[in-house]
């Protein structure tokens, strides 16, 4: 995924069709955008990339609710820097964060 499962109005059930496709002890490995701050609701009709984002920790719990282990942030980018939307994107701190993870 780039940035794809954040458009998903449900990431907790795009989390567990991941778990069912992948075999036993396959890994996860995605980029997508996170906030570090909340994003009000309003938002997704004036931005849909970052008022899909979920804060980080929220992130995560989906994909560890799925019955994904091991789930970390390999890194985060300032992936808005000097581009359109940079403003916006500052407003609720949004970065890109690269998310791995293991299906036992």
């Amino acid at each position: 995924s780039n940035g794809v499962l954040n458009l998903t109005p449900d990431k907790y059930a795009s989390f567990v069709e991941v778990f069912r496709a992948l075999k036993p002890r396959g890994r996860l490995y995605l980029a997508d955008v996170v906030v570090y701050k909340p994003v009000p609701d309003a938002a997704l009709t004036l931005d849909r990339l970052i008022g899909g984002a979920l804060l980080e920790g929220q992130y995560l719990d989906a994909i560890n609710s799925a019955g994904l282990r091991d789930v970390e942030v390999v890194s985060t980018k300032d992936v808005f820097a000097g581009a359109e939307g940079e403003e916006r994107a500052q407003q609720f701190e949004t970065m890109g964060a690269n998310i791995r993870a293991i299906k036992p």
